[in-house]
């Protein structure tokens, strides 16, 4: 159908609809004024009514001094960060960068390492003699799993593969919520989690986090 008979569809349905209501309001005064009550109403609410539905959820949010406050004399010296999907903005890089140079931690464990491009930056800033262990799905069900467009188990650690840190960098494979990770408990100075990001996974991961993170981590 041509836009302008779409028009014309338009308006003949419009033009029949406005001429059954002037009927019904001229035979049948009340339940026309109940109709155009009810019309109204819905007008009236829809824009309050839509927000609250489309209001997202966030979570609270407080700047780096106020949890590290001497975060701001720490010196950074990065790789230049052009953030792709699913990766970590370039303030998400910097907070990221930051975080490590200010706890030096010894052990660090991340849960979904995609790239590997934020495993590479906590494994370069991290102390000499620091362990980074780094889970994903193991490359077969990450390519079954089609969690996002992009997901692809060939890529999964190409970022440190051949970078001098990859030495401090242990690859494990694994569903999170299966994985145990009774050996690693109590251990971990510092952990990142960006995996599964539906609610239940995000919970499953940090029980998990507590299970493992060191006094004092």
């Amino acid at each position: 159908m041509s836009f302008v008979n779409k028009v014309r569809a338009t308006l003949r349905v419009g033009g029949t609809t406005m001429s059954y209501l002037t009927y019904k309001a001229m035979t049948r005064p009340q339940e026309a004024r109940a109709f155009f009550r009810d019309v109204a109403d819905a007008v009236t609410e829809f824009p309050t009514r839509s927000r609250k539905q489309l209001r997202t959820p966030t979570l609270p949010s407080v700047s780096l001094d106020r949890i590290c406050p001497d975060i701001s004399s720490v010196q950074l010296t990065i790789r230049p960060h052009i953030p792709r999907a699913h990766e970590l903005t370039e303030a998400e890089y910097l907070s990221m960068a930051a975080l490590i140079a200010y706890y030096r931690p010894r052990a660090i464990f991340e849960i979904g390492t995609n790239r590997g491009r934020t495993t590479r930056l906590m494994a370069e800033g991290a102390p000499a003699s620091a362990k980074v262990y780094t889970l994903d799905l193991p490359p077969e069900r990450m390519n079954e799993s089609g969690c996002f467009p992009e997901a692809n188990g060939a890529l999964i650690g190409e970022a440190f593969r051949d970078a001098p840190c990859h030495t401090k960098i242990t690859q494990l494979y694994g569903d999170s919520r299966t994985f145990d990770f009774r050996p690693f408990a109590g251990t971990m100075d510092f952990i990142f989690i960006d995996g599964d990001h539906s609610y239940e996974g995000v919970k499953s991961d940090t029980a998990h986090a507590f299970e493992i993170i060191s006094r004092g981590g």
